[in-house]
Parts: structure tokens; sequence; C-alpha cells
């Protein structure tokens, strides 16, 4: 079984040294704006298909893998959410993501370990 990667044309390729721990979930959220009207009548518009989302859970990643996750998303031509890539899973399935994450976070569980959640977003258009 292949382990994860992230892929851009002109980075090149980000392949992790393990897999990320299963279960494999896609979260799939609605974007709708829900509302009461003053009679009880419930209102929804919505406002675009579902956003997916994929929680990329890593335990005790080496130091090595977290030094290049953190270097990926801080490249330029990244820059942590402005810009999509190429996800593929451990299944060979490639995906247009984008990271979705406020602030990154993976905590140092040991040393040279590093243990957490990441998240990306499916993209509906793709500029990867």
């Amino acid at each position: 079984m292949p382990y994860p990667t992230f892929s851009k044309e002109g980075i090149g390729t980000l392949t992790f040294s393990r897999g990320n721990v299963w279960p494999d979930r896609h979260l799939y959220q609605p974007r709708q704006v829900v509302a009461r009207s003053e009679a009880g009548q419930t209102r929804v518009a919505t406002l675009s298909d579902p956003d997916e989302t994929f929680p990329l859970v890593f335990e005790r990643l080496p130091l090595a893998d977290y030094t290049a996750l953190r270097q990926w998303f801080a490249d330029p031509r990244i820059n942590w959410q402005a810009t999509s890539f190429t996800y593929t899973d451990t299944a060979g399935v490639a995906t247009v993501v984008r990271y979705a994450d406020a602030a990154f976070d993976l905590a140092e569980v040991a040393p040279g370990r590093y243990s957490g959640t990441i998240t990306l977003r499916r993209e509906p258009f793709s500029d990867a």
C-alpha cells in the first residue's frame, strides 16, 4: 500500500514515510443558511454544494515528515490555505484539495515524533 502524497506542478511531490491512521474519514458539511420565521416556518437557503473535508490523523510522524509537511504548507506556491494541490490517498485516489486548518498544530509526543490531525478540503474547481 502506498503512502499518502501531496503534489503540485512546480513544487514536486511530498511523500510521507508512513500512512495516516484509520478510519479514513470524509466529512460533508452542507452550506446552508437556516432560519425560522416569526410564524415558526423553517427557511433554508442552499448556498452551494456541501464542503467535503478529509481529516488526516497522523501518529508518531518522524521529524523529517513533520518538517517537510510544515515547509510544504509554508511554501509561497502553496501558502497554507491560499492554493490548492493534489492529495493522493493510500488507495491511489488523487483529489484536488486545499489545506483547511486555521493553525498548524501537531504535538511532539516523543523526541522527534509528532501526532495530530490536519484537515484538507476538496476543491470544487481546480487551480492545482
